[in-house]
């Protein structure tokens, strides 16, 4: 990521966390913007947030890492250090 690209990712990932924050509340309480949603829709702006979070903070740590591969000189693929690694199981795949 370029420094404008984590200038514009620091904000949207805050806004990103009062929707999260705001969804989290109108799934109980419900929402009212310039629209009303009952309670169990109140929860919708969460997603929103969610989306704008975990997207940017996923990038972000992918940008990381492979700046450290490129600097590694290593190839990437499956034997350099970007193989993929199955959550559930711990087994890699390349």
């Amino acid at each position: 990521m370029s420094l404008f690209d984590k200038i514009c990712a620091v904000p949207t990932i805050i806004v990103g966390a009062i929707f999260m924050a705001l969804g989290a509340f109108g799934v109980i309480f419900g929402s009212n913007a310039h629209f009303i949603l009952p309670p169990v829709l109140g929860g919708l702006p969460f997603f929103l947030g969610w989306a704008m979070c975990v997207v940017l903070i996923k990038y972000w740590r992918l940008s990381i890492r492979l700046k450290e591969v490129a600097r590694s000189g290593a190839p990437p693929g499956p034997s350099g250090p970007t193989d993929t690694v199955d959550h559930l199981t711990g087994r890699k795949h390349g």
